[in-house]
């Protein structure tokens, strides 16, 4: 007996292809499927033969006539679609929305004609998705760039640019209506039509929101849910807010070989002793090993309303291959800035209000000039900059200029032709410049540029343009530059080692990052940053040796405290082996061969002297600054402690200056490395720097 057949008719590919693999699904072999993609050029002056034609809208039928498409004697079916069962995620993501929450509909459809998605939208509220306000993608209607979240049905190129959060329900499937009407149609018996998503959708959307109002409903709820979770390849393990776990799926049970009975009702940390629950729930993410395994744990809340968590178990290795496939489709890794100013760890004020002013220098696209010491992190704010600028799709290329010769530094940045010098590629090279087009050249320790460079980055920097070691054409390029110094340029141009002129060029915008011996509140928080990759933290630290990490001078900065966790970290892994005290054995970092502490004094960081004078005259007053280091100096001849109230005592006749304005003038010598405050009893003193300023002054 002949088939029936059915044609198929669509304006779009994608919504075909779904369509059919759907159809080929419920009717096996019962059904021959005639389909026709009104895009495609060939559908011109096509016959269908199929005694029934399934449809996906009057457009559709419409642009038929258009096209020349004949189907003599067939019964039109007009196709009536539903949310994809697949994309339960993309679900709850809407259902988690806040409620009054714009979203734009972006369909597939850019006809003026609305009633096609206005059908859609009625169907996303009938599933009770109401606490939402869709509105319909209307061409060049500038009211949808204002709107962060879109949805659409597997047509994201239809989506504009500048939506930062898009969710792709997938192409939408045939409802339980058509199918029956196809059936009817066909006269066909014994089709499994329960294959039909829209009941399953229905259930699952309001399974989730019942997970949301009412947590006494949850027991009831657990076996649906069940089936959702157990779609993830991932083990999910849910838990309530005492952090027992209610739900897990057939992975969970499998990473922690344990039975789901066993599981249900125990507190997480019972099962898995070693996971760092508070770290997970802020965010973070540990390596756990279970029964050989290696696994990658998360925790994530479930809603905003403290519903519960969720703990995700995921293999490293899997994690690992994934990370593996995604490089290989990121251009020039090496290109890309990889941290933003969350990864900056700090709780001091001024390092605040620097992030603060970082951020909005970002905004605009003039050139950048940062100083500060060696290992203060002069890079990170480079890359967080760029990546919260306009350019932050585009390269973030850094070149450290001190790491090359002049001749090879000059190459690297502008490019060479082909034969521009001996060993040169066959084509030459692009430059640094030029593979920064449109993005951020980084230029690190830009002071060790000789002059001869320096005119001709100058150069670059006026005209915008850049001509390769050993041509002639000069090529135009976009680039926003960052500069970094750990030198200081104004005394290097009063000296002739910096061109004023490329020095007010880069000097734009300057941002100064603190050196980690000013802010001594940042120490702990940053070393319990870096003992994260190792699951240690702080605690394992003896009173002793926090003391001696708050007053140690750090002269490598945030750079040195790195490497110290990581002294740390190995400490800790032979720990049980270690001859000897463990606090003293960490302290061995701090002492030079000779068992003496290695830079003690945090306060003994000079600047040059000239700086230092030029820094005490703007804050105005200098007398009153010298005078306190002259009677500190005499204390110290004398072996006397000086503590504010002796020095105010001294000075009061003369200058009559409160202890608030003493602090204030010492923190200020302080911070130039003149003076040492010691602590309780000890006094301030006088430094070897101070002596010299004061000879310095003197002259």
């Amino acid at each position: 007996m002949e088939r029936p057949s059915l044609g198929i008719i669509t304006k779009e590919k994608k919504t075909m292809d779904f369509i059919v693999n759907e159809l080929e699904d419920i009717f096996r072999d019962n059904v021959t499927l005639e389909p026709i993609n009104l895009d495609d050029a060939h559908s011109e002056n096509t016959i269908l033969q199929s005694q029934v034609i399934l449809v996906t809208g009057d457009e559709t039928l419409k642009e038929c006539t258009k096209k020349g498409v004949i189907y003599p004697h067939a019964k039109i079916i007009f196709a009536k679609q539903t949310l994809n069962i697949n994309k339960v995620d993309g679900l709850i993501e809407l259902l988690n929305l806040p409620i009054g929450t714009d979203v734009l509909v972006a369909d597939n459809r850019r006809a003026n004609n609305f009633e096609h998605v206005y059908q859609i939208i009625d169907s996303i509220q009938n599933l009770g998705l109401d606490h939402i306000n869709l509105i319909p993608l209307a061409p060049n209607d500038l009211s949808a760039y204002q709107i962060n979240t879109a949805i659409t049905f597997g047509m994201p190129e239809f989506v504009p640019d500048n939506i930062e959060n898009v969710i792709d329900l997938g192409v939408r499937q045939l409802d339980l209506e058509t199918i029956i009407s196809i059936v009817k149609a066909l006269q066909l018996k014994d089709v499994p039509v329960y294959k039909s998503s829209f009941p399953y959708i229905k259930s699952l959307v309001t399974l989730t929101r019942n997970i949301v109002n009412s947590s006494n409903e949850i027991i009831n709820m657990n076996k649906k849910l069940q089936g959702v979770i157990e779609t993830s390849n991932e083990g999910l393990i849910v838990l309530n807010n005492k952090m027992e776990v209610i739900i897990t799926n057939e992975n969970g049970v499998r990473f922690l070989e344990m039975d789901r009975k066993e599981l249900i009702g125990k507190k997480i940390i019972d099962i898995i002793s070693n996971l760092d629950v508070i770290k997970l729930k802020n965010g973070k993410s540990q390596i756990i090993t279970i029964n050989n395994n290696n696994l990658m744990a998360t925790i994530n809340k479930l809603g905003s309303n403290n519903l519960g968590f969720v703990v995700i178990l995921r293999k490293v290795s899997v994690i690992q291959n994934i990370e593996k496939e995604a490089r290989r489709y990121i251009y020039n890794k090496q290109y890309v800035a990889k941290y933003n100013f969350s990864d900056i760890v700090t709780k001091n004020p001024k390092m605040n209000e620097l992030k603060t002013y970082a951020k909005q220098i970002a905004k605009n696209d003039f050139d950048v000039l940062i100083y500060g010491d060696s290992g203060t992190g002069k890079e990170l704010f480079a890359q967080a900059i760029h990546n919260n600028s306009n350019r932050k799709k585009n390269p973030f290329v850094a070149a450290n200029v001190a790491a090359f010769s002049d001749n090879l530094i000059e190459s690297e940045l502008f490019g060479y032709e082909e034969g521009a010098f001996t060993g040169s590629r066959k084509r030459g090279a692009v430059g640094l410049f030029e593979l920064a087009h449109e993005g951020t050249i980084f230029l690190d320790e830009i002071g060790e540029l000789s002059l001869s460079l320096q005119s001709k980055l100058l150069r670059v920097i006026q005209e915008r343009e850049v001509r390769k070691v050993g041509g002639i054409k000069t090529t135009p390029i976009n680039t926003r530059i960052i500069s970094a110094t750990n030198r200081n340029l104004f005394q290097m141009v009063k000296k002739g080692e910096f061109r004023k002129d490329l020095f007010y060029r880069i000097n734009v915008l300057p941002l100064e990052v603190i050196s980690l011996n000013k802010r001594p509140e940042d120490i702990i928080p940053l070393l319990d940053f870096f003992l994260i990759e190792y699951n240690l933290s702080s605690t394992i630290l003896s009173d002793k040796v926090i003391l001696k990490l708050e007053n140690y001078a750090w002269p490598g900065n945030v750079r040195e405290l790195e490497n110290f966790s990581n002294y740390l970290a190995s400490l800790t892994q032979i720990r049980d082996v270690i001859k000897g005290n463990f606090t003293e054995k960490v302290l061995e970092y701090f002492r030079n061969f000779n068992g003496t502490d290695i830079l003690p004094d945090k306060g003994n960081i000079p600047y040059e002297l000239e700086e230092c004078y030029e820094k005490l005259e703007k804050k105005g007053f200098l007398n009153e600054y010298i005078a306190i280091l002259n009677l500190l100096k005499k204390s110290l001849h004398d072996n006397e402690v000086m503590s504010r109230k002796k020095i105010q005592k001294e000075l009061d006749t003369k200058f009559g200056l409160s202890l608030q304005q003493i602090r204030n003038k010492m923190n200020h010598l302080y911070e130039l490395g003149l003076v040492s405050i010691g602590r309780t009893k000890q006094g301030t003193k006088i430094t070897e720097q101070g002596i010299k300023f004061l000879e310095f002054k003197a002259d």
